[in-house]
């Protein structure tokens, strides 16, 4: 009896529940930011072109009533007031970035998701089954992507705010044997491209 126990197969977890034990805690957090993004971004864009309308209403308002000035003066005083009010906001609406600011955080945070929505399918009904190294590459990769989107939203905060992409690569289940030195990614700044080698930290425009 004892030998049977000794020669049973010590089962390992399977590889898709290795991977979602990892991320689940990824998984919660970037869940919570999309909704909360998607919450931002529907409310400031509804505002935002709730104002432009406004905006073109008010301003065929006043000149519809340019020609009979003399008698509707007060009236185009304050129409002009609140066409000069919704022209401000605006102005300072999109000084902000907004609301494309958000749709970029929305898309940066999506993209992770995607990634480790891929990885898992991947694992639960791919054709093989992978070892311990290429769960553990995996892993290691969407953690850089959701630190790099996180960089990301913080870079475009109003004080920050640039036009730039900060993407990490693809990486495949087949190609998670390249040794760290080996992986750059590239980073855009300003319209230019640039290749930054993640051990060294040198920077050389491509």
């Amino acid at each position: 009896m004892s030998e049977i126990f000794q020669d049973a197969p010590h089962e390992e977890p399977p590889n898709y529940q290795t991977f979602e034990r990892a991320t689940v805690g990824i998984r919660k957090k970037l869940l919570s930011q999309k909704r909360s993004q998607i919450a931002q971004y529907q409310i400031v864009n509804i505002s935002f072109n709730a104002l432009a309308i406004a905006q073109i209403a008010i301003g065929a308002a006043i000149t519809a009533l340019g020609p009979l000035g003399g008698q509707h003066m007060l009236a185009i005083t304050i129409l002009g007031a609140f066409n000069t009010s919704i022209a401000g906001l605006l102005a300072l609406l999109k000084g902000r970035g907004l609301p494309q600011r958000l749709r970029r955080n929305l898309a940066e945070v999506t993209k992770v998701l995607d990634r480790i929505e891929e990885a898992t399918v991947l694992l639960r009904y791919g054709s093989r089954r992978f070892s311990k190294k290429e769960i553990d590459a995996l892993i290691q990769d969407v953690m850089k992507r959701y630190a790099t989107a996180n960089d990301i939203i913080e870079t475009n905060q109003p004080d920050t705010y640039a036009n730039g992409e900060f993407s990490q690569p693809h990486t495949s289940v087949t190609a998670v044997e390249s040794s760290p030195s080996q992986r750059t990614h590239s980073i855009v700044i300003n319209g230019k491209q640039r290749a930054r080698d993640e051990e060294m930290g040198t920077n050389e425009s491509l």
